[in-house]
């Protein structure tokens, strides 16, 4: 152990009699606070003795000339020595069998905490829970708008849990807070001294600061699992950079003396000043580390360069009978997957384009939440009437994974009846406003199917689509 110790300790930023409870009782092991980060302390090893510790929360700078006198005399009186920063507040201890209080009275004291540190907190913690519940309203927006795209990606998924988790935290902060000042003003009033937080307060604490961290986990593996090592890295390097650019502003106006007030509104201000910067950095960086690995081959037809995907699809135009012979075809395919939804895209266009050749798209919605069936169905409807509605011309804008939202267009779904698929259920969904794009719905209990075609289809080459995209049993 040697005579150095390092301890994670973790307490409420309002219980400042546990903290001088606490570091009383590492006093009489041997051992005395040299450094009080938020959560880590690091001790010295001294000699086992008996001191008394105080929490002070006034900050010199908002402190009046008369009240700055104060404290400097009971410190002199007490022979108190500052040890360390905590969490805003400073921390002396004294070797005196009864040194004065620094602050006063429990009343003076409650009310310095509150004043120099609680009502900060407070401010803070009623920022969270706005801005986690208009995330939370914004993401619940989209879900409900488009509920395939959103719930196919893993980063959303995370994010729905963090932005409720961040407006619970503040949620708790503020009411157990707000108790134990209660009840501690109680205590002083009828003249006792203020406890340290009972066990509850700070499972409570402890509790609310672990489901973050679990919250804070699970979007970090959400990106992995979306973008790999390339987005958890970006992701990295973007909070690095804001924390660098906080901790160095706080640095610079310390060494300017500038009150902590407007430390923090200085710390605002470089931050949006310095976004744009670092969000170039980033964006450059992107591109210099992780440059874009094509999968398509580079085709050159007409002294114009084509990207060529050869992805396995369910379905080809080849098995349908409609492949041109001559024609260069392009084959692509994109999966997402979370534990709600799988979504695949995929189509198959002519390299280049020709208005005459047969081409096609398709997504694959494997519904794993029965509950999300009804709102997937509806949203692939929607997205099949948009790219018919625009014609053959949208066709290859159907694979886009990040489509806006599509607007229903005027249309008719009708159920289509064959000896061919006896017992499926396919409808036609077709817009009332064009008529050269064709779509399909194929339906199964866990499986929605939206087809789009520039042609329309024969029921043989209907059934071996149906045959091609039925689920696995």
């Amino acid at each position: 152990m040697g005579n150095t110790l390092y301890r994670l300790e973790v307490f409420p930023f309002y219980d400042y009699a546990g903290v001088e409870r606490h570091l009383e009782e590492m006093a009489m092991q041997g051992w005395q606070p040299q450094k009080m980060y938020t959560r880590l302390w690091k001790y010295r090893k001294i000699e086992p003795q008996k001191l008394h510790y105080e929490v002070v929360y006034a900050v010199r700078d908002k402190q009046k000339p008369s009240e700055r006198e104060r404290y400097y005399k009971n410190i002199k009186q007490g022979e108190w020595q500052k040890v360390s920063g905590w969490n805003g507040a400073e921390v002396y201890l004294s070797a005196q069998e009864q040194p004065c209080s620094i602050a006063g009275d429990e009343t003076e004291r409650l009310e310095e905490m509150h004043r120099y540190k609680g009502g900060d907190v407070m401010l803070s913690c009623i920022l969270l829970i706005l801005a986690g519940l208009v995330l939370e309203g914004f993401a619940v927006h989209d879900i409900l708008e488009n509920p395939v795209r959103e719930l196919t990606l893993n980063m959303k998924l995370a994010m729905l849990l963090l932005w409720a988790g961040i407006a619970l935290s503040g949620m708790v902060n503020w009411i157990t807070y707000q108790r134990w000042r209660k009840k501690m003003k109680q205590v002083a009033a009828a003249g006792g001294a203020c406890e340290p937080a009972s066990i509850g307060y700070r499972c409570v604490h402890n509790l609310e600061q672990i489901v973050f961290v679990i919250l804070m986990s699970l979007y970090i593996a959400a990106c992995w699992l979306d973008g790999g090592a390339r987005v958890c890295i970006l992701l990295f390097l973007l909070i690095t950079s804001y924390s660098l650019v906080l901790w160095g502003t706080q640095q610079l106006l310390k060494k300017l003396h500038v009150m902590e007030t407007r430390q923090r509104f200085g710390q605002a201000v470089m931050v949006f000043l310095l976004s744009f910067p670092v969000l170039f950095g980033l964006g450059y960086l992107d591109d210099t580390l992780f440059p874009v690995v094509e999968r398509a081959e580079q085709v050159t037809i007409h002294n114009e360069v084509y990207a060529v995907y050869s992805d396995s699809l369910p379905v080809i135009a080849e098995e349908l009978g409609t492949a041109v012979e001559g024609i260069r075809y392009s084959y692509e395919a994109e999966e997402q997957e979370t534990i709600l939804l799988k979504r695949t895209l995929a189509g198959q266009w002519a390299i280049p384009y020709q208005a005459d050749i047969p081409e096609f798209s398709y997504e694959i919605v494997d519904v794993k939440a029965g509950f999300l069936y009804d709102s997937c169905l509806t949203s692939c409807r929607n997205r099949l009437v948009r790219h018919t509605a625009g014609g053959v011309s949208y066709l290859s804008a159907f694979r886009s994974y990040y489509d806006d939202y599509p607007t229903p267009q005027p249309h008719t779904c009708r159920d289509i009846e064959s000896d061919l698929w006896d017992g499926e259920t396919v409808f036609r969904v077709q817009s009332t406003e064009k008529d050269d794009a064709y779509g399909y719905l194929l339906l199964w209990p866990e499986r929605i199917v939206s087809v789009c075609m520039s042609w329309e289809p024969t029921e043989e080459q209907l059934a071996i689509i149906i045959e091609k995209m039925k689920p696995d049993k």
